[in-house]
């Protein structure tokens, strides 16, 4: 059967016919995706996009010619729409202003105090109250 036919079936809701034209153009758009993705699930992802949008949109597409040719330019139209969703994120990160991390020792010597003050509050906590007062009322209230 023609591709024609195929279509005219699926867009009856015929999940076989559609199903075939899945298999058919499968693996060829999947190569494609992956020489110009890099990546096999980004990939995979974009033509299972390309197949849902035509499951969805399949009562407004008139082919012409091919449907293969249909599904390749609709392929590579959802990879622009990547790429430049990718250009605008990167943009978007370098214009962020750049704050460097703090040195290794200082963040190590905040982790340190805030684990001994932990420490100290637990510690105060089990004190007998007139000698947790006694602490408390020296100035040592931060601890607790």
């Amino acid at each position: 059967m023609s591709d024609k036919v195929f279509l005219e079936q699926v867009k009856k809701g015929d999940e076989t016919a559609f199903r075939r034209l899945f298999e058919k153009y499968w693996q060829d758009l999947f190569q494609l995706a992956c020489k110009r993705l890099r990546s096999k699930d980004d990939a995979s992802d974009m033509v299972q996009e390309v197949f849902l949008s035509l499951w969805n949109n399949v009562q407004q597409v008139e082919i012409e010619d091919s449907l293969g040719a249909y599904l390749f330019v609709s392929l590579r139209n959802k990879i622009f729409n990547h790429y430049e969703k990718q250009s605008v994120r990167l943009k978007y990160l370098l214009a962020q202003p750049f704050h460097p991390v703090q040195s290794e020792e200082l963040i190590w010597s905040h982790l340190n105090s805030k684990e001994l003050r932990s420490v100290v509050a637990a510690e105060v906590s089990r004190m007998p109250a007139k000698m947790k007062e006694i602490y408390l009322l020296a100035g040592n209230s931060n601890s607790a």
